[in-house]
């Protein structure tokens, strides 16, 4: 078979890898009901389905991309596959709540072995040139499977139960791991090494209360006292971790690599940028079903949009930097757009707005989005040598999800506190009107966000119904809007570093030359 039939056999694999870790990011979604109903979930565990699989992903992927570099790509992506489809097929026997929460972590586990991986295989089967062309696919892979994700999800627990959304992961993994087996090198280097573990005991005891305070904060919005405690214990321990690592011999997230001015820029701004956009994601379709007045499902659809120009961003921007020969030309007007279009959004959204425009437009916003996933990881892997590409790798990931895990409690603090605000002057409005009873059940309801049909259930007055309308559509658009502003903010960083970041000459016989 020849190098070049074998190079895509490689690639089918790990984007098969990859895809089924993606997919599971959000699948889940649509089977929620299903198995809170089947067993018996109590209400303050279900969120916990997600946050265990993200926090466990996080943490250890900076283990993982160490793994890599020692014992080889191969062997690790293997291994991370195989805990990720062992780990599915026992979630589909779960009978208990704890029990699928601990199960849903150990998921999260074998996904980082793979995002940790996957990304490097291509740093190491691919040259400099080809490598943006490919990093793109593997961005346009993770986009794609978080579009059909929920759908398939609903689809699978419709036709056959819950069970399956995790079961589907069993022969996928299976072909994955057979092409990954046959057909990819080792990938290992001579230089050996080994896992030092206090950095892994104080990497845990730094990140995991960290992640596990900004998920909660994203549900409670507000810091609570033992959150504030969870939170200077993990800083702490964060920073015993980095002075650690600054020290060994053997760091497992590497901290010297980011004095590199192009891998430290390029972190801080991925870093950044993954702040940036989740908040779109989660608040558009509430903004549409709750201002512009559209059913749940239509509003889901609004994100479709979206989630092709972010898939078409990351094939077009690796052809072109493959093209050009440099990240810059095309990462640099991007993101600058990327902020802009947040910008025009927060002066743009309305309930008078159209939602097909609107739903529209977001597919410019995915362009500009598309490609910051690829390429920052791709410029921080060819900043170091190869015996280093899994920890470059697995740090990119870290950083990235890092980063949305709390701009989206940020950002989520931002609407909820936008919207309570905008509810509360509104029922000071119309307290008059109200009777006693209709006004204190709609301040109970406040907390979760007054609604168009809370005011038609609650309010018996036509009249006033008519009036308090259009403000509760109102509230929702400017807690969306105040989004946008800060995303653009945000974004506008992200913008500033990636121009402060040297330039990668792809060019070069040396792909870290700088232009």
């Amino acid at each position: 078979m020849s190098q070049a039939v074998s190079r895509v056999a490689i690639l089918v694999g790990i984007l098969t890898a990859l895809f089924l870790a993606a997919l599971d990011q959000t699948i889940i979604a649509t089977a929620l009901p299903s198995i809170a109903s089947d067993l018996s979930f109590p209400a303050s565990l279900i969120s916990w389905l997600a946050t265990s699989y993200l926090v466990a992903s996080t943490v250890s992927l900076p283990i993982w991309g160490k793994l890599s570099d020692i014992y080889g790509r191969k062997a690790t992506l293997l291994t991370g596959v195989a805990l990720f489809v062992l780990a599915s097929v026992l979630c589909g026997f779960a009978n208990s709540p704890l029990e699928l929460v601990l199960l849903r972590a150990l998921q999260g586990l074998g996904s980082a072995g793979i995002f940790a991986n996957v990304f490097a295989i291509v740093g190491e089967v691919f040259t400099p040139r080809e490598r943006p062309k490919f990093q793109g696919l593997l961005g346009a892979m993770f986009g794609l499977a978080s579009l059909i994700g929920p759908w398939i999800g609903g689809l699978v627990t419709d036709a056959f139960g819950w069970q399956w959304v995790f079961w589907l992961n069993l022969p996928l993994g299976l072909i994955a791991m057979a092409v990954i087996a046959y057909k990819l090198p080792p990938l290992k280097n001579d230089r050996g090494g080994r896992i030092q573990w206090l950095s892994v005991l104080l990497l845990v005891l730094g990140v995991v209360p960290i992640m596990l305070v900004m998920a909660e904060l994203g549900e409670t919005r507000a810091l609570l006292p033992s959150m504030a405690i969870a939170l200077a214990f993990g800083v702490l321990m964060t920073a015993a971790f980095i002075y650690h690592e600054w020290v060994s011999k053997e760091p497992v997230l590497n901290v010297h690599l980011f004095r590199n001015p192009v891998y430290g820029r390029a972190g801080l701004a991925t870093f950044v940028l993954g702040m940036s956009f989740l908040g779109t994601i989660i608040y558009v379709p509430l903004f549409a079903v709750n201002a512009i007045g559209v059913s749940a499902t239509i509003a889901g659809a609004a994100l479709t949009p979206l989630t092709f120009g972010f898939v078409l961003g990351n094939v077009l921007s690796g052809q072109l930097v493959s093209r050009i020969g440099f990240y810059k030309p095309v990462l640099v007007p991007t993101t600058f757009v990327q902020a802009v279009l947040f910008m025009l959004y927060a002066f743009w959204v309305s309930p008078e707005l159209s939602f097909l425009g609107f739903a529209l437009s977001l597919f410019v916003l995915g362009l500009s989005i598309g490609p910051t996933l690829p390429l920052y990881t791709q410029i921080m892997i060819s900043s170091v040598s190869r015996d280093q590409m899994g920890v470059a790798s697995s740090n990119a990931t870290f950083i990235r999800q890092v980063g949305a895990t709390l701009g989206l409690a940020m950002i989520g603090l931002l609407f909820t506190f936008v919207l309570s605000d905008s509810n509360a002057a509104l029922l000071s409005q119309f307290a008059a009107q109200l009777p006693t009873q209709a006004l204190a059940e709609l301040q109970q309801l406040q907390v979760q966000g007054l609604t168009p049909e809370m005011i038609d259930q609650v309010v018996n007055n036509p009249t006033t119904q008519a009036a308090m309308q259009p403000l509760v559509a109102k509230s929702w658009s400017d807690s969306l809007a105040a989004v946008f502003f800060t995303s653009s903010i945000i974004a506008f960083i992200g913008f500033l570093f990636t121009a402060w970041m040297p330039d990668v000459n792809l060019h070069a016989t040396d792909p870290v030359a700088k232009s």
